[in-house]
């Protein structure tokens, strides 16, 4: 082998490196880590380089998911907005006869009062905003790192069960992504504060950015309220561990989350609803909900590698983060939990589970690299993990691609039959199969359209101009 000069050098003992190739790979290796850490300044860009070409990936896969279901919807009620007067009086209105999560309603209506264009880079936007908000949390460090951020974006990606809905559908990402942003930056908050060597004074800023974030994020969606609370209440039990007493603005910011989460919870809505659908809670059918969203944690499309992961890193005896990872845990299963009364999670509302517990694992993995030697593994291992973002992005992109081309294809046989006279339609049937795609696990239209509650067919007529849209139904082979 040849040592950073290029002199050569022979290994003995264990580890003898024996092989030609695998000494040339350990070398290429070897003189790449050290280039890179010689290389100050690329290093300090590098973070900021990868978040603008992420940014530029989800902006481009945004652009290419069309509207779909509920998106026809709610751009039928914007386009019934005409003032502030009517915003205000539709947002009660939903409060008072349909349910408590009203902020998902109001992101989606303004994005729909914006061209597509201006929410497809907003929408990139948030998505970084995702990234950096994450690395706070995991780190309690504003200063961002390659590897933290190649590492979240890469489980984001690979452990999200329903990708594409909760980032690139309008509606599932004003309800998922956007939502939970204010979560984000509150935990981001406590967690800057915990790693700290002494408490910050209560400034006005920390009590506005606590009371903010906490009511927003514990009004977000009904899971999530849960384990916000749950993962604050140890945050203070940390902070009264370490510094003997609880900074004021972290009481403001549990307490403004429990008025938003009890504004979810309580709203008139969710009450009407639950009586028009007569779905009455039991025993049993709690039971069987809260057995349902515990397991599908350790599903192998969901958490079981993260949970993998945490322990692995746990028995190696990478504990420092432990206390924090473990509040994280804990809110883990409060959100699955919290929705057994209602029903079960589906893939999209496991978001906010899976981003608690991406970032929990997180934690023990940032450990876990500092310690790695030699370098040049650590290399591999970025490497790696870069690889595999890439390889997700292109199968992103197949399947985004290829969703946009068939419902290209029944948007121009509606308009053709349309220019024919003819106002009642059939379409092919698209069954998205991509967990990227916004489609994923929903029907873009449905074969039927006499289902009570499900208008998304009317919509879409009513958005291009026809009396009647419907799929045929596939063949079975």
């Amino acid at each position: 082998m040849y040592n950073h000069n290029g002199e050569n050098r022979q290994q003995g003992g264990d580890g003898i490196c024996t092989e030609p190739a695998a000494c040339r790979l350990e070398t290429l290796l070897d003189r790449l880590a050290a280039t890179l850490q010689q290389k100050k300044l690329l290093m300090r860009i590098a973070p900021y380089a990868f978040l603008v070409i992420i940014g530029i990936v989800i902006w481009w896969l945004t652009r290419h998911t069309p509207y779909l279901v509920d998106d026809f919807g709610f751009y039928r009620k914007s386009a019934a907005i005409h003032s502030l007067r009517d915003f205000y009086h539709y947002i009660v209105h939903f409060y008072l006869t349909w349910g408590g999560r009203v902020w998902g309603e109001i992101y989606s209506l303004l994005f729909f009062m914006m061209p597509k264009p201006v929410f497809n880079v907003l929408n990139a936007l948030a998505y970084v905003a995702l990234l950096v908000l994450s690395e706070v949390n995991v780190t309690g460090s504003a200063k961002l790192t390659l590897p933290r951020l190649v590492f979240l974006n890469f489980a984001f990606f690979a452990f999200l069960p329903a990708f594409g809905q909760n980032i690139f559908w309008l509606c599932g990402s004003a309800n998922y992504l956007w939502s939970n942003l204010p979560t984000l930056a509150l935990l981001a908050l406590y967690r800057r504060v915990s790693t700290r060597s002494a408490l910050p004074e209560n400034s006005v800023r920390y009590v506005f950015i606590a009371v903010l974030c906490g009511l927003l994020g514990g009004w977000a969606n009904e899971n999530v309220s849960v384990g916000l609370i749950v993962i604050l209440l140890g945050y203070l039990r940390l902070c009264r561990r370490r510094f003997g007493r609880i900074p004021g603005f972290a009481w403001a910011g549990l307490l403004a989350a429990l008025a938003g989460a009890l504004l979810l919870w309580l709203a008139p809505g969710n009450f009407v609803r639950m009586g028009a659908e007569r779905s009455a809670l039991t025993a049993g059918r709690f039971i069987d909900f809260l057995f349902r969203n515990i397991v599908f944690l350790f599903d192998f499309r969901t958490g079981l590698v993260p949970f993998i992961l945490l322990g692995l890193g746990m028995l190696q005896g990478y504990r420092r983060q432990a206390p924090a990872a473990g509040i994280y845990v804990l809110g883990v299963f409060a959100a699955a939990a919290a929705m057994s009364p209602v029903g079960t999670l589906h893939n999209r509302s496991y978001f906010g589970c899976m981003v608690l517990l991406i970032l929990a694992a997180a934690m023990v993995f940032d450990e876990w690299y500092e310690r790695i030697t030699p370098h040049r593994t650590a290399f591999f291992l970025g490497s790696m993990l870069f690889v595999g973002s890439i390889l997700f992005v292109h199968e992103a992109k197949d399947g985004v691609i290829d969703y946009e081309r068939a419902w290209q294809k029944d948007v121009t046989r509606i308009e053709t039959e349309k220019a024919k006279g003819n106002m009642d339609i059939l379409v092919d049937p698209i069954v998205p199969t991509s967990r990227f795609t916004g489609a994923y696990g929903l029907e873009p239209i449905r074969t039927r359209d006499d289902l009570p509650g499900l208008n998304f067919n009317k919509d879409v007529a009513l958005y291009y101009g026809v009396s009647r849209v419907r799929a045929c139904r596939a063949e079975i082979r």
